[in-house]
């Protein structure tokens, strides 16, 4: 089950279950979107929604939640007003 998970989100390396939670690491691709949750399906038909929480991540823009810039320079960023006004700030230091 976490292997097929880990493969819908990248490229599986390993894991690791502990009390309350599973860890995988997976290799994801940085030019694309982080996945936010999965449906998790059980033998017996019945399915959960995981929501995935991601570590150790560097530069990383949480509202588009890409990999490959910060909300500097998001163009999302100039579609949301407060975000616009938060670029501009950054852009004047």
């Amino acid at each position: 089950m976490l292997v097929s998970l880990a493969s819908n989100i990248g490229h599986y390396e390993t894991y690791e279950i502990i009390t309350a939670a599973a860890r995988v690491r997976v290799q994801v691709n940085g030019l694309m979107p982080l996945i936010t949750s999965s449906t998790i399906e059980f033998n017996t038909g019945e399915e959960v929604v995981a929501e995935l929480v991601y570590e150790k991540l560097e530069k990383h823009y949480s509202n588009c939640i890409m990999l490959d810039h910060e909300i500097k320079d998001c163009p999302q960023a100039e579609k949301v007003p407060h975000l616009s006004a938060t670029r501009k700030q950054d852009r004047l230091k």
